[in-house]
């Protein structure tokens, strides 16, 4: 064989080790890369289960939050409907339109604001 043969088989031996030292090194990357791959596929995943979770517990407290709107404003509206039927009772009666002494309206604001209205004793003849 000739010296250019040899040389050129020499050559093409190199280039084949360092052709399969870089393809080994490829294949490492790859391998790493699927790895690293499926990790961000589970985080991806457990990040997706944590927003529903997290959207769920929202809807909840968005519709608990309406609920006790609409039962407040409920609320509001019977009391505004009894305050306006309380009115319209004692708009004709003579004793309701008329200036009490203020031990009276003393007397009946502490009975309205006890906190069990129920169990006060009223007075028989409106003393205290």
């Amino acid at each position: 064989m000739t010296r250019i043969t040899l040389g050129a088989i020499g050559v093409l031996t190199l280039l084949l080790i360092s052709s399969g030292w870089i393809i080994k090194g490829l294949y490492e990357d790859v391998g790493k890369l699927e790895q690293v791959n499926s990790q961000l596929k589970q985080s991806l995943v457990d990040e997706v289960a944590e927003n529903a979770a997290l959207m769920a517990e929202l809807d909840r407290r968005d519709d608990a939050v309406t609920r006790a709107m609409r039962a407040r404003q409920a609320a509001d509206r019977a009391a505004q409907a009894a305050q306006d039927t309380l009115q319209e009772a004692l708009s004709d009666d003579a004793c309701a339109n008329t200036n009490h002494p203020d031990a009276i309206t003393d007397s009946l604001r502490s009975l309205s604001s006890h906190p069990d209205k129920d169990s006060v004793p009223i007075p028989a003849n409106g003393s205290d």
